[in-house]
């Protein structure tokens, strides 16, 4: 039952309602349209019962995952989502038919641990999709997951590869690969950017939708520095509105649509490239510049250090930097 008897207006934000302890985002923007508030609230009460009945009180994990998935689409971004509904359907072909009261932490491991083709990175985001969705569903279980690894020196692109990528792209694509090269934006921030929420004069944009926003950050600011504040402008003078980068359709890249954009790019040139990769390199740059790690967690809009310790541990390796380090410390004279 919701604990609120009526939808509730959150200014700037549009339309919630409280269903268990949980608000949901009715999507309806119009703080005086209250009838459609009230009907996005009956959809959604009916899709989380199903066929008109009552939630059962001790679903099966079939039931329990079509629960979330229907109430993750309003508060969740569509990438999240779609990888959330990736790794469950995985879960529900294995334990479908068993009663979340029944599920163990041993059991999911041990599923997880029984799969030969799966890495560890795959089997820490299927242990950790079941474990927001058992805490969904009020059974939270606490999995044992695999360490999160470094992506390693591997990932970082090398400046000759990063001019050859910018000389051989074509459109929109060009200008992207620029900014990610000089801003370490995630490449989803960059996609989704528009004119109107850039702050031209600050140099800056401050998203109130972004991937930490959970975690508690309530913005994001992305700082563009002159090569990439030069890039935005030529796309605002070209677009005028709207989205700075597009691709040939005149629509924003998606998620996929710029991984196969810039998988192409890599093939065409001969060198590994990912569009994640600029920002794991920008970071990389910025650590052996000697940046310190606070300031570039704030550049990568992380809430604490902790993600950059996890990921940037492959500059351990590094001898020249370690060299150059321990001279600053214990240098001659």
């Amino acid at each position: 039952m919701a604990r609120r008897s009526r939808p509730w207006f959150r200014i700037n934000r549009g339309w919630f309602v409280t269903i268990r302890g949980k608000q949901h985002n009715l999507n309806v923007a119009d703080p005086q349209d209250e009838a459609a508030a009230f009907a996005a609230f009956r959809q959604l009460m009916a899709t989380m019962r199903g066929e008109g009945g009552t939630a059962p009180a001790d679903p099966t994990c079939a039931e329990a995952v079509a629960a979330f998935l229907a109430t993750s689409a309003s508060r969740l971004a569509e990438s999240t989502v779609k990888g959330y509904r990736a790794y469950l359907t995985r879960f529900v072909a294995r334990f479908g038919t068993v009663r979340l009261s029944k599920l163990t932490t041993t059991m999911v491991e041990d599923d997880a641990r029984s799969r030969p083709t799966w890495g560890d990175d795959t089997r820490r985001n299927y242990l950790q999709a079941v474990e927001v969705l058992t805490r969904h569903a009020g059974r939270p279980l606490r999995m044992e997951k695999p360490p999160r690894g470094s992506a390693g020196a591997g990932a970082v692109i090398p400046e000759p590869t990063y001019h050859m990528a910018v000389g051989a792209a074509r459109g929109d694509l060009r200008a992207l690969l620029v900014c990610l090269w000089n801003t370490g934006c995630r490449p989803s921030e960059l996609r989704t950017l528009t004119v109107e929420l850039v702050d031209w004069s600050a140099c800056t944009a401050t998203l109130t939708r972004h991937k930490t926003r959970r975690a508690g950050k309530a913005t994001r600011l992305l700082i563009f520095p002159a090569p990439a504040l030069e890039v935005l402008q030529q796309q605002r003078d070209r677009y005028r509105t709207g989205f700075l980068f597009r691709q040939r359709t005149g629509r924003p890249y998606t998620c996929v649509g710029l991984t196969k954009a810039v998988w192409r790019l890599s093939k065409r040139i001969g060198r590994p490239l990912t569009a994640y990769g600029f920002r794991h390199t920008f970071a990389t740059d910025a650590l052996e510049e000697g940046v310190p790690d606070t300031h570039v967690a704030a550049l990568l809009g992380h809430g604490s250090t902790r993600m950059v310790h996890a990921h940037y541990s492959h500059l351990s390796e590094n001898a020249r930097l370690l060299k150059e380090q321990a001279a600053r410390v214990r240098g001659a004279g």
